[in-house]
């Protein structure tokens, strides 16, 4: 024996929780639908598959004694007679009680308590034993389950009784009775062959209980044992809570698994012992939300996902939590195992403060499962991410770890492999769901290449939660692809939420490095990304790419993730309506080029705040198209302020309005809060309130700039009358430290700045050398109002009565010169 105690993180990628729904178009096997069964009584045999009842009937509540019904309870006689018939009377009344009483023995032959039209909130109270028969006559050529509640709402099974499948005449039917050998007991076809010759029993075996299409269900108190094979399954059911039971079977007792789940959803268990011939918990195609805990199981094959995939099935596993249990002397501790050729999804499975003694494996991940027989090779797979392990300890027998991982599907999150095609996979499913969350789990590092994330089909609040690492190629050259954003959510309507305590981090390093001149000029951007100049493909291919851009979408939500080292913008907001962006981080270094924060372009309805961000350019940048703009608490250092524009270039219309920048922080800045244009460019900025805000060491605090010219090219002639209108801005409560100039407001003379409004403005040089920069303030055609003294003094900046613009220059007559600068002392 050896014996190692391991702590293993094991992260795969994205949690989704996917809705129950997403996979009931994939399920693997279809499910018999609840069969009507005749059971004998003495004069003659009655259907015991309950009839759709009369619910005009009265709702007190009342107990239904089946002793009262005609059974016997001595072990010998066919009781299925006074059950079904108990049932029918207390399916009659709401919050009933069906009660099996304790010192009696009773046999049952199979049955089916139907809750068609039955009143909710039933309770079956089990204190007796009940018993399954064991001669062949009662099983007629086969059935799929023996006791079966089927579309109930709201069914308690309760109580210190016991439930006796009798399974041994099965198990020794079993021809080739080999407890290692397994088999899936989802559908007739995958049932063990036994030897019917021996004692003529049917060649499929029953599950002991079996729930379908119920909500609501609870099982607690009881004991099911030495059931023929599952003991207790739950199908396409929502709601369950297993707790304070125990299920029993010997070692050697094929296929018995203890609790099989499949298509449902919100399921617990917890506080149970579980002892079979097979898996202590299944879980199968079309499971979400699972909470398992305080879980007791061996002998047995440990808890398994899966087999899912067989046949070329499609299946779906979300969000599976197993953790505070214990495994001894299991084939298997916790397991994940798919077939060849399946496709789908098993994503958000947490395993944590899992003890073992003496399993043989404790962890396995197998996606090339096979249960025997003749399993040929196929490329494609069920798709395995997000799976984290913590805290496994204990002894192992035979492999601490066994991960069989599929060349079209690995498992990664190495920080290496290329997890590009596991995120589109995972994104695909998430999408289908309404609510769907794929999950990039906390402690593994992925490696992505440029992928779109299409919203066009996606159901609505899709979540992509961001807890570990997602990275770029560090090297440009190991780029697949270059276009304008690394990682681009698009087309999506109906809502996206990307969130979390993870980093998206673009390692652009190498891109900055190779920056050229063309590169590092921003202003056409916008431009490129509408397809208005020409030559885009060159300019595509020589472009860094955005980090993180969200396109054409509504209702977008970015909360809690950091992005850094993006090659070009951080994140790029282009044609989106109500965006919410809080709690969020960039930080890349001060000299990194052109590595704007947060980049807005023709978008509405936007809210930035609580935020921290550190960047190469500007920490916020607002372009042409954007309207109701709110920013507040957001704090920026090292960068270029927040600015608005360029607008403007290559003589496009521009519009920016509503826009306002309030409680928040400048620190070790280029600019502060700035406006810039294009001189040709035509449009409006309007209604932009700078408020309570605190600055340090920055170079110049307050700008306009209707002459701006973004990077070393040539600019539009300074003859171009055009420009973009500037008006209704106001500055209030800025105050701080600069490093060269207080305010410079640089206006056009053809469209001069109108409506400027200056109040409580208290800007100092900072302390320490005088720098060389170092100016008074500089203000032109500027036209508005100021409401109290500032420092420095701004008295003579504002032009206080409307003048009319300047004329345009005579063809062939050198342009008027502009208006002296006024330097202010």
């Amino acid at each position: 024996m050896k014996n190692v105690k391991f702590l293993i993180y094991v992260t795969f990628l994205l949690l989704l929780s996917l809705d129950y729904f997403a996979c009931i178009n994939a399920k693997t096997q279809k499910q018999k639908k609840p069969r009507k069964v005749k059971a004998p009584i003495p004069s003659k045999k009655i259907n015991t598959t309950i009839p759709v009842l009369d619910t005009n009937v009265s709702t007190n509540t009342s107990n239904f004694n089946v002793l009262n019904y005609g059974a016997k309870g001595d072990g010998i006689s066919d009781d299925t007679n006074a059950f079904a018939t108990a049932w029918l009377d207390a399916c009659k009344v709401q919050g009933s009680m069906l009660l099996v009483p304790s010192g009696s023995v009773f046999l049952v032959n199979p049955i089916t308590f139907l809750g068609t039209n039955c009143f909710s909130n039933l309770v079956f109270q089990l204190d007796g034993k009940i018993i399954a028969p064991q001669s062949s006559g009662a099983w007629k050529s086969g059935l799929l389950q023996w006791l079966d509640f089927s579309n109930l709402k709201g069914i308690t099974i309760r109580g210190n009784g016991i439930i006796d499948g009798q399974g041994s005449v099965w198990w020794n039917d079993y021809s080739n009775n080999n407890p290692l050998l397994e088999t899936e007991s989802t559908s007739p076809s995958n049932n063990m062959i036994y030897n019917v010759a021996k004692t003529g029993m049917p060649s499929t075996k029953p599950t002991a209980l079996r729930f379908y299409g119920s909500t609501d269900v609870s099982i607690t108190g009881i004991t099911i044992q030495n059931s023929p094979q599952t003991h207790l399954k739950f199908d396409n059911c929502i709601g369950v809570q297993v707790f304070n039971i125990s299920i029993s079977s010997p070692e050697e007792s094929p296929n018995t698994d203890g609790i099989h789940l499949q298509n449902s959803k919100d399921v617990i268990i917890h506080t149970t012992n579980l002892a079979c011939g097979d898996d202590c918990i299944s879980i199968q195609t079309g499971c979400s939300s699972v909470y398992i805990h305080n879980v007791n199981c061996g002998p047995g094959h440990g808890i398994s996902i899966g087999g899912l995939g067989k046949d070329g099935t499609k299946a779906c596993v979300s969000n599976i939590t197993v953790r505070d249990s214990t495994f001894h002397n299991t084939m298997t501790g916790v397991r994940i195992k798919t077939w060849q050729g399946g496709s789908g999804l098993v994503q958000g499975v947490m395993f944590s403060n899992i003890q073992v003694y003496d399993v043989k494996t404790p962890i396995i991940i197998d996606q090339y499962y096979c249960d025997g027989h003749n399993c040929p090779n196929k490329t494609s797979s069920v798709a395995i991410s997000g799976v984290s392990y913590q805290s496994i300890k204990g002894t192992y027998t035979t492999n601490p770890v066994r991960f069989a991982c599929s060349d079209s599907m690995p498992c990664a999150g190495d920080g290496i492999t290329d997890d590009t095609k596991a995120f589109d996979a995972a994104w695909n499913s998430t999408c289908k769901v309404k609510d769907g969350v794929l999950l990039v789990p906390s402690g593994f590092t992925f490696l992505l290449q440029p992928i779109e994330f299409d919203g066009i089909s996606c159901q609505s609040n899709i979540i992509f939660q961001v807890d570990g690492n997602i990275v770029a190629p560090s090297n440009k050259s190991d780029w697949k692809s270059i276009d304008f954003e690394w990682i681009l959510f698009t087309k999506i309507s109906n809502g996206i939420t990307l969130k979390g305590s993870g980093t998206i981090d673009g390692q652009g390093e190498d891109w900055w490095n190779h920056a050229t001149i063309e590169d590092d000029e921003d202003s056409n951007y916008d431009l490129i990304h509408t397809h208005k100049i020409t030559g885009v493909s060159n300019i595509k291919r020589n472009r860094r790419p955005h980090a993180l851009r969200i396109a054409n979408s509504v209702n977008v939500t970015v909360t809690g993730i950091s992005i850094q080292n993006s090659p070009k913008f951080h994140i790029f907001i282009g044609t989106c309506q109500q965006v919410n962006i809080f709690n969020f981080t960039v930080s890349s270094p001060k000299d990194s080029p052109n590595t704007d924060g947060i980049h807005l372009s023709r978008t509405h309805q936007v809210t930035i705040y609580n935020s921290t961000i550190a960047a190469g350019d500007d920490c916020i940048s607002i372009q042409l198209g954007t309207s109701n703009v709110q920013i507040y608490d957001v704090h920026c250092k090292p960068g270029h302020g927040y600015s608005i524009g360029g607008l403007g270039f290559d003589k496009n219309v521009a519009q920016v309005s509503n826009v306002s920048v309030v409680n928040s922080t400048i620190s070790d800045s280029l600019t502060g809060v700035r406006i810039k244009t294009w001189q040709g460019g035509s449009g409006f900025v309007q209604n932009i309130l700078f408020s309570n805000i605190s600055m340090s060491n920055v170079k110049t605090a307050i700008t306009i700039d209707q002459n701006y010219c973004g990077g070393p090219k040539i600019c539009p002639s300074s003859n171009d009358t055009n420009a973009v209108a500037i008006s209704g801005v106001t500055y209030k409560n800025i105050t701080g430290t600069y490093l060269c100039r207080a305010v410079s407001l640089v206006c056009s003379k053809y469209k001069p700045c109108e409506n400027i409004t200056i109040e409580t403005i208290d800007l100092i040089p900072s302390v320490g050398p005088m720098n060389k920069c170092m100016g008074h303030p500089i203000c032109s055609n500027a036209f508005g109002t100021l409401l109290n003294n500032t420092t420095p003094p701004l008295k003579d900046c504002l032009l206080s009565e409307a003048q009319p613009p300047a004329l345009p220059p005579i063809a062939q007559t050198p342009a008027t010169p502009p208006k002296a600068h006024r330097f202010l002392f």
